[in-house]
């Protein structure tokens, strides 16, 4: 009996730290993805010559997307993730075809997306039942 009791003692506190550490990583990299689209906003409504520093930006955000996606696609659903992407791709078209509206409405519809995964993976009662 005691035998079984510390083996379940044991395993809930792994999957407690695994948790905690797969949700400190996704939300740091969210974090950081969603601070870099806040950049990549700034850039798009200056009025000068932005569009080449922000072809360069959607570029560099994309590169370390990928990086995360690897990671993040272990423990996040794919579907999730496959927003993000889509919505990034759909951003570096409208910054390719000069479209800043839209640009901005996808940035900021990226950001939601990711504070929505940020907060799915919290571990609360109602994300349990």
């Amino acid at each position: 009996m005691l035998k079984e009791t510390v083996i379940c003692v044991i395993s809930v506190i792994i999957i407690i730290l695994g948790n905690n550490i797969t949700n400190s990583y996704a939300n740091d990299s969210m974090n950081y993805i969603s601070s870099e689209l806040g950049d990549l906003r700034k850039i798009v409504l200056e009025d000068n010559d932005s569009n080449e520093k922000s072809k360069n930006k959607i570029d560099e955000i994309f590169n370390q997307w990928y990086q995360i996606y690897n990671k993040l696609a272990y423990f996040i659903e794919h579907d999730e993730l496959e927003k993000v992407q889509d919505n990034l791709t759909q951003i570096k078209s409208n910054i390719e075809m000069e479209e800043k509206q839209e640009t901005i409405v996808t940035l900021d519809s990226t950001v939601f997306i990711l504070k929505h995964i940020e907060e799915k993976l919290d571990l609360k009662l109602e994300n349990i039942f």
